[in-house]
């Protein structure tokens, strides 16, 4: 049988590694070495949890790299001001990506929470069903 804890995040570094390629074609270099270094980063976290099952890898190499390709894409289209065009401007969007990214790291990763859970645990939202998408089904 597969081990889904185990493949899951290859399969998703598999995944972003598209993501990642279309990176390399960005102008900005600052943004580009930037994104390199995040996509390799969990990339070897991943590595690192493939070969010892250590859960813990995964949260000390989150995934930043998804929540900045799409904060650079979204902001190059919508939002230009908001552009990491310079060094403080991508310091702090990295601060702030990162800091939302390890809360949901911790709580996927060491918690072991599902999102109905974390929605549970988080919001005044009860959702009565083990997953979120069992809840969804009885709306309708």
């Amino acid at each position: 049988m597969l081990n889904y804890t185990i493949y899951a995040p290859i399969f998703v570094i598999a995944g972003f590694f598209f993501a990642f390629l279309i990176s390399l074609k960005w102008e900005n270099i600052l943004v580009k070495r930037v994104a390199t270094f995040l996509f390799l980063w969990r990339s070897l976290g991943v590595i690192l949890f493939s070969l010892t099952n250590f859960r813990i890898f995964l949260f000390f190499f989150p995934n930043l790299f998804e929540f900045f390709y799409l904060y650079y894409l979204i902001s190059k289209g919508y939002f230009p001001r908001l552009l990491p065009d310079s060094f403080p401007k991508l310091l702090i969007s990295l601060i702030v990506l990162g800091t939302l990214k390890l809360f949901e790291e911790y709580f996927l990763h060491l918690r072991e929470l599902k999102l109905a859970e974390i929605i549970n645990l988080l919001t005044p939202f009860k959702i009565p069903t083990p997953t979120l998408w069992e809840w969804f089904k009885t709306l309708f």
